[in-house]
């Protein structure tokens, strides 16, 4: 399944052994105002050993407050608050996986390096958005949200452009998610600066 910026989105059978270019093609290429650099790519594979992973985290977190329950009630002691164990276990077991592969999906590109187009399986999906205009900045930050793109600024740059960061940010422990899903951890300090556009 392709949608998103290609000009015949929609479910489309092939023969096995076919390529992310192909598919493309069959879709009737991208549309101008398309971004291939951010596209998701999900496989259902992927996604059930995801979501495999998941609920064996939950199961034995699950286990363990039980567990810790019976054995941690020595009489006369406090109860143990199970606040935040209770909320990390709710979001494990309704957080669903997405199965996402970081792809190539840029036709110019795959037409180069053939190594990147990667051979398509039953039930995978592709969704191509629209070239995005701006800049998420989320977490410990006076003023989260959304700033306008502008070429040449980094990471510093959008930060301060959100007020800076809050008393209890961690400033050692920021990293950019790419339109691609791929993150990378950066420092902006003055003695491990890495200037990230």
């Amino acid at each position: 399944e392709v949608n998103g910026e290609v000009f015949y989105p929609g479910s489309y059978t092939l023969l096995k052994g076919v390529r992310l270019s192909q598919l493309l093609t069959t879709a009737g290429g991208l549309k101008p105002l398309a971004y291939p650099y951010g596209s998701i790519f999900t496989r259902e594979v992927n996604r059930l050993a995801e979501q495999k992973v998941l609920d064996d985290v939950a199961g034995r977190l699950r286990q363990d407050i039980l567990r810790g329950q019976i054995s941690n009630k020595p009489l006369g002691t406090e109860p143990v608050d199970l606040g935040p164990l209770m909320e990390l276990l709710s979001d494990l077991e309704t957080t669903v996986a997405l199965g996402r592969i970081d792809i190539e999906a840029d036709p110019t590109v795959l037409q180069v390096r053939r190594e990147f187009d990667i051979s398509l399986q039953n039930g995978d999906r592709i969704f191509i958005p629209e070239r995005p205009s701006t800049v998420d900045v989320l977490g410990e930050v006076l003023n989260p949200g959304s700033r306008m793109f502008r070429t040449g600024m980094k990471i510093d740059d959008y930060i301060n452009s959100s007020g800076g960061f809050t008393d209890i940010a961690d400033e050692d422990k920021i990293f950019v998610i790419l339109p691609n899903g791929e993150a990378i951890r950066v420092a902006i300090s003055v003695w491990n600066y890495n200037p990230i556009n």
